[in-house]
């Protein structure tokens, strides 16, 4: 028990101040940007009149605080690995591979919940609404993908790995779960049972960033392309709830219902079957 309390401590410390930090950039910025926007006078009447850049800025100023909170959290990871592990990020590889089973796993999705009639498309389905604030949304959706998987794996997760693999996954999927779903029990869950996946991907590729694709690109089809709920900024289209809210997640989004449990099982059954058929 002993050999497990300085590796733990050092982990759960790295998250703590991890998050901290991401609350107070977080915070600051916010502070920050309403203060240039009221000093810009720029209003909802007004906004479209303002320059490209302020738009781009004002239209989306949650939405880059959030992305900014994220990559305090990648660039404080980057260095408690340094420091508390004596080593770099492990970065990996088979990026493309995972970030096209990624592409797969969304499509996937939304054609489920169709299919189920979970979800139903509005009005933008006429053609894709492209607006700047998009940007904004990919930057978001890439860093939470980095940020969460260099604090949680890359440190946490290598932290403790060598000591008892399986307790170290189940840890850091914990993690992961609280510091990207809501609180809500199914969303919780799913967030975990993701967490087990980005751990063996970790074990399988050598690092985060087959993870991070992964993750980056199913976010990048469920709701920057296909606006499903719990997205984050503009999305090119819109997919609305419909009924069966235990399948679909309701208001909570995708990752709240049964069809995201069913699938993110099935998908570590295949890893921890390949995982053993490799050994």
């Amino acid at each position: 028990m002993k050999k497990w309390m300085k590796p733990l401590a050092f982990a759960l410390a790295a998250a703590a101040l991890s998050s901290l930090a991401a609350l107070g950039v977080t915070a600051g910025l916010g502070k920050l940007g309403d203060s240039l926007v009221r000093a810009w006078g720029v209003t909802g009447a007004n906004l479209h009149l303002a320059p490209i850049w302020v738009q781009l800025i004002a239209g989306s100023l949650g939405t880059w605080v959030r992305a900014a909170g994220w990559l305090a959290v990648l660039a404080l990871a980057a260095g408690f690995s340094r420091l508390g592990l004596k080593r770099k990020l492990r970065w990996g590889n088979k990026c493309l591979f995972w970030a096209l089973a990624g592409l797969a796993l969304g499509i996937s999705w939304m054609a489920l919940l169709r299919a189920l009639d979970a979800v139903r498309w509005g009005e933008s389905l006429l053609g894709p609404d492209f607006d700047m604030g998009m940007l904004a949304s990919l930057l978001y959706y890439a860093s939470s993908a980095l940020g969460a998987q260099a604090l949680c794996l890359g440190v946490v997760y290598q932290a403790l790995r060598d000591l008892k693999r399986l307790a170290a996954a189940l840890i850091a999927s914990a993690l992961l779960s609280l510091l990207t779903a809501p609180f809500l029990p199914i969303a919780l869950v799913n967030a975990f049972l993701s967490g087990l996946i980005l751990c063996a991907l970790y074990d399988q590729t050598g690092g985060i960033l087959a993870g991070a694709a992964f993750v980056f690109s199913r976010d990048l089809v469920l709701f920057a392309v296909a606006g499903a709920a719990g997205g984050v900024g503009h999305a090119l289209y819109e997919a609305y709830p419909s009924g069966f809210d235990v399948l679909s997640g309701g208001g909570a989004g995708p990752m709240n219902g049964l069809v995201a449990t069913a699938l993110f099982s099935g998908l570590l059954a295949v890893l921890m079957r390949r995982k053993r058929d490799d050994q």
